[in-house]
């Protein structure tokens, strides 16, 4: 498996949802070797203006054996296909430590917005499950005089069916500011997901989230993707 764009920086369903896209990650092969295209609809059960749909498109270069960088361009809008925002990111991964079992990573981003995101990620890995954890720290400047500093957790498990076919499960929490300006540690999303290839180059990441929305209340979302091994 290759290094996945959610699973860095959770740029497509950040924006749509608190959901990130489920996949274990490895770095990329040296030089141009990833191509990837995600999709997402957040607020199946919600009004179209409640709802958002949302892109991404990742490109990514390995510079070594174990460290890569990226680059990636995402789109949002609502149910309308009204309102459009996009967003720009560039970033980097570096595996410190890697055995039969147990795997270090480190990565970092910025985007466009004032956005930086830096993080540590370890996995261990058994022979046919394992346990991922993800910590991840983001700084977003507001304007010149306000910036918002948010903790990102994400633990989850994944188990293979067969070589190639993977069931995901997560659970992200969030340690941030609320409504009110006051700091709260909460769920942000519960994810399950199916990850299998379709030819020996392309790999399909799907996924189903349960989204945190806030005032108890929960919206459903989906996201499937693409990615391909240049």
């Amino acid at each position: 498996m290759r290094i996945r764009a959610g699973a860095l920086l959770g740029l497509l369903l950040a924006v749509c949802s608190a959901g990130y896209a489920l996949d274990t990650t490895e770095a990329f092969d040296p030089g141009f070797s990833d191509v990837e295209v995600y999709f997402g609809y957040q607020g199946l059960d919600s009004p179209s203006e409640s709802s958002a749909v949302c892109t991404e498109t990742l490109l990514g270069i390995g510079v070594t054996g174990n460290f890569s960088t990226f680059v990636s361009f995402s789109a949002e809008a609502d149910g309308y296909l009204a309102n459009a925002e996009d967003g720009f990111t560039m970033g980097l991964f570096w595996t410190a430590i890697e055995d039969e079992a147990v795997k270090l990573d480190f990565f970092g981003s910025t985007s466009t917005g004032g956005s930086i995101a830096f993080g540590v990620e370890s996995n261990l890995d058994f022979d046919n499950w394992g346990f991922q954890a993800q910590i991840e720290e983001t700084i977003e400047n507001k304007n010149s005089n306000e910036r918002n500093l948010s903790t990102r957790v994400q633990p989850l498990l994944y188990y293979r069916l067969s070589s190639g076919v993977e069931l995901l499960s997560a659970v992200d929490f969030e340690y941030a500011e609320n409504e009110d300006g006051e700091k709260e540690f909460d769920y942000s999303s519960i994810s399950f997901g199916v990850n299998f290839p379709v030819t020996e180059s392309i790999e399909m990441i799907t996924q189903f989230d349960l989204i945190n929305t806030g005032d108890d209340e929960t919206q459903t979302g989906i996201s499937f993707g693409f990615v391909a091994g240049v």
